[in-house]
């Protein structure tokens, strides 16, 4: 994708000043790599800059976790051109967290190590627990909802669920399935048949089993998705001609049907998918239908909100 690489006129701002800082957010997924730059107005935010990288660091773990040539390249490319937006902002107004592939990589450091030669700030490698807090902080504060949710977000090696009331989380937990990950294990050939989706559903099950009594005994009273895959598929929706978007079980079913229609994931061609979505969406759509099932999930909402706005608001003192 083409960056935008404009440069921001923030050197005359006050840096120690709580109006009219300028923060920098970013996450480095195991998918893709989300930055965001705002101005702070208040307790929120005017969104300066948006930027999106699909740089599938997880597709560069080996079988013995060690991260590949190729896939530190592509992160470090897409590194240096975040960068170049950073070059006014003060160091202490920026912040950085790695996620999954991080987490697991055996050559974690070896990669942050270089990293820190093309980003102005260290980049923190943050634990599942962490990543499930920021990800209801951020989606908590931008959907500003009263009632007791839970929030589901998928990134492409972990998938975060998250029970909270307000601004307040009361059960975090991070599962090691991701639609890169689970991509590459059952469909890493290219090749899509039902046999191998329902594989990907039963290992989704299996890790959401291991927190299913303690989510369904806490409850909630409305759920949210934050991701890009959960964009996604709500996108599909709209394209087929929902006005209300909310995600069921019965939409989810129709959509794994669509995508059984392809028998390779190059071929995958449906209204509102990006290409680049495509090849990870069937691993995506098998994991939410094992989270509606197993988390008996009426109705999802997609929100806005996710890690990288977490990081801002974490980075406001109370």
């Amino acid at each position: 994708m083409q960056l935008s690489l404009k440069k921001l006129s923030v050197g005359s701002l006050p840096t120690n000043s709580d109006e009219n800082q300028v923060l920098a957010a970013l996450d480095i997924g195991s998918n893709s790599f989300h930055m965001i730059v705002v101005r702070r107005v208040g307790t929120d935010f005017q969104v300066l800059e948006r930027l999106k990288q699909q740089v599938q660091l997880a597709a560069g773990l080996d079988k013995n976790l060690v991260l590949d040539d190729a896939a530190t390249k592509r992160a470090i490319k897409c590194l240096d051109n975040f960068s170049e937006l950073l070059k006014d902002i003060p160091p202490e107004n920026i912040r950085a967290v790695a996620t999954h592939t991080l987490r697991v990589a055996k050559n974690a450091d070896a990669f942050l190590t270089k990293a820190a030669k093309h980003f102005p700030v260290p980049i923190q490698v943050i634990s599942g627990t962490e990543e499930a807090r920021l990800i209801y902080m951020g989606a908590s504060h931008i959907s500003d909802i009263k009632r007791q949710m839970l929030v589901m977000d998928i990134g492409g090696g972990s998938t975060e669920f998250i029970i909270g009331s307000e601004f307040k989380e009361k059960r975090l937990c991070s599962q090691p399935i991701g639609c890169v990950n689970l991509t590459k294990t059952y469909l890493g050939d290219g090749k899509v048949s039902n046999s191998r989706f329902i594989q990907m559903v039963e290992r989704s099950e299996k890790e959401i089993g291991k927190f299913r009594k303690a989510y369904l005994k806490t409850g909630w009273e409305l759920c949210l998705g934050s991701s890009g895959s959960i964009k996604t598929v709500s996108r599909i929706l709209k394209a087929e001609g929902y006005n209300k978007r909310s995600i069921t079980i019965d939409h989810l079913f129709n959509i794994r049907e669509r995508l059984l229609e392809f028998k390779r994931l190059e071929d995958i061609e449906i209204d509102g998918v990006v290409p680049a979505r495509a090849r990870i969406l069937p691993a995506a759509v098998a994991i939410l239908i094992a989270a509606f099932k197993l988390l008996e999930i009426e109705r999802m909402e997609y929100s806005r909100g996710a890690l990288r706005e977490g990081l801002l608001y974490d980075m406001i003192p109370d």
